[in-house]
């Protein structure tokens, strides 16, 4: 707040901005030009007169309990909290906030609304003006939340909706993370094995590695080296491959690693 004073005091480039939005949001288009010009200084006014108060926490907005539920917690919705506080006690200031905060910040939603008016601005009613292709952009929108929720709903139904990674926090990461955290590694740590690096018999077969390779090697070598890690000149690798190299009079077996930046 003590930023936001002294950016307004020091420019007039906030205020410029407060009156534009209060002309786009709250001053009716119906009225004449000398009607939109009074009532928008008189709500600019208002309004800035009413933040002066709001900052300040002086007058109709000097309460000790609206003040503690702002600040009473993290998770606190400002349009929700500016809805039961600030709209009954101003005429400018409330409003324009639970408009302005109550806004989606994300572009996902622009982007899927933008998809429809796009489906629906094609061939023959692509001159549709604006009034009615937002109509009709909502009307189109509500049937497809109807028709995602029954998808849902049906795919609930079999079991279909919800994967293991749904339900690894619940969506509660904030709460969860170190629940989550610990039971990943007490997985991991079930899925370890015991590796007993030494050379067994079946490793070095008797009449040695024909030209072609000897596929049953292979895979009991693919089976005790592959996803073993390795630390190597202080760097750590994975056995990822297991490669038959076919050389004149010296057929061999390779172990391929790589670290994290796949060298």
């Amino acid at each position: 707040m003590n930023n936001a004073r002294e950016r307004m005091l020091d420019s007039p480039i906030y205020s410029d901005a407060v009156k534009r939005l209060i002309g786009k949001l709250l001053v009716p288009e119906i009225s004449t030009s000398t009607e939109c010009k009074e009532c928008l200084a008189e709500m600019t006014t208002k309004f800035f007169d009413e933040h002066q108060k709001f900052v300040n926490q002086t007058g109709i907005l000097n309460s000790d309990t609206m003040w503690y539920a702002a600040g009473k917690s993290d998770f606190v919705v400002a349009c929700r909290w500016h809805h039961t506080w600030m709209l009954p006690r101003t005429k400018v200031l409330g409003k324009l906030a639970c408009l302005v905060l109550s806004k989606i910040l994300g572009i996902g939603t622009a982007k899927r609304n933008w998809k429809q008016v796009k489906k629906i601005k094609y061939g023959d009613r692509a001159n549709l003006g604006n009034k009615v292709t937002a109509k009709i952009t909502n009307v189109y929108g509500q049937y497809q939340q109807v028709k995602s929720c029954n998808r849902d709903d049906q795919r609930s139904s079999v079991g279909r909706l919800w994967t293991e990674e749904d339900l690894h926090c619940m969506k509660m990461d904030v709460f969860c993370s170190d629940i989550a955290k610990s039971l990943d590694t007490d997985a991991r740590i079930q899925t370890l094995r015991t590796f007993r690096n030494w050379n067994k018999s079946w490793q070095q077969p008797f009449k040695g590695v024909g030209p072609r390779g000897d596929v049953v090697l292979e895979e009991r070598l693919k089976k005790k080296f592959l996803g073993i890690k390795l630390i190597y000149k202080e760097k750590l690798f994975w056995i990822h491959l297991v490669e038959f190299q076919k050389k004149k009079g010296k057929n061999q077996y390779y172990l391929i690693a790589i670290n994290e930046n796949y060298e």
